[in-house]
């Protein structure tokens, strides 16, 4: 590890400490301004014992993580501005995934206010997350109000399986800031649409951003399920096909086809529709 980014040791906390929990640790305090924004907001709010944040040991060492490939991560882009081959490369600069024009606004606006338009601060996370676990820096604990978070208990573990709340990325209203999952293989509910998750959350997290401050949750996410499931070429597929079917010239064909012939035919035309929708063209047999 960097010699910035000091090797996370156990601490056995001071006898007043009310935790009373030698499985907590101080948190460096040379990483933290290689941590989220919103991260480090939160942490102002934080008790502090002798000067010094006291954290869960496991979560520390994961934010150490953070912070040594956030160092290197702004050291790439000084070098490299586009940012390639790195965590996926520079959110900021990438095209809009898909076709909504609130993703695509959202990577040059922040909410309706924003006149000259702006960039938002991009945190992606290196840590790749294991099954039922994300990295720290998206567990509640460390969210702040702008993301819709309350302050908890810093000394409890905030793991999804602690919290039964798994967060893969957030966009904080009050700081502009947009924080990412690293890009995995783990697919996404609209495999049509997009990758992988990763792709899922920033197309997601851009579309909170178009709203700006007056984003509401609920109402974002509502518009963001029924978008993503209108432009997933499966689920257009499946509409198209339906009608499609209902046409007179469609009915005539199948009047006379067995069963077998009439799957196959359905079959067929499915993959018609969907090749004509996403461009892809594939030698009829």
């Amino acid at each position: 590890m960097n010699e910035d980014l000091p090797n996370v040791e156990p601490v056995v906390l001071p006898f007043n400490n009310h935790t009373n929990n030698p499985d907590l640790v101080i948190l460096p305090k040379s990483i933290i301004r290689y941590l989220p924004l919103t991260l480090q907001n939160k942490l102002k709010k934080f008790e502090k014992i002798n000067g010094n944040i006291y954290l869960p040991k496991f979560e520390v060492q994961q934010l150490a993580i953070e912070a040594e490939a956030q160092m290197i991560s702004e050291e790439a882009l000084r070098n490299d501005p586009q940012g390639r081959e790195f965590h996926g490369g520079d959110p900021e600069l990438r095209a809009p995934i898909t076709k909504d024009p609130k993703e695509i606004k959202g990577r040059e606006f922040r909410g309706p206010d924003d006149i000259y338009g702006s960039k938002p601060n991009v945190y992606r996370s290196a840590i790749i997350p294991e099954k039922g676990d994300t990295s720290p820096i998206f567990y509640p604990k460390y969210l702040g109000e702008g993301v819709g978070f309350t302050p908890e208990d810093q000394y409890k573990l905030g793991s999804p399986r602690k919290t039964n709340m798994e967060i893969l990325g957030y966009y904080d209203t009050d700081l502009d800031e947009i924080g990412l999952p690293r890009t995995t293989d783990t697919a996404s509910e609209y495999s049509g649409l997009f990758d992988n998750i990763a792709e899922e959350t920033e197309a997601h997290e851009y579309i909170h951003r178009y709203n700006g401050q007056q984003s509401n949750a609920i109402d974002d996410h509502e518009y963001i399920e029924k978008s993503f499931k209108d432009l997933d070429p499966y689920n257009k597929t499946e509409k198209l096909l339906q009608n499609h079917l209902k046409t007179k010239e469609q009915i005539d064909i199948m009047k006379n086809m067995s069963s077998f012939e009439k799957n196959y035919h359905i079959y067929e035309e499915r993959k018609k529709i969907f090749n004509e929708l996403t461009g892809k063209w594939t030698s009829q047999s």
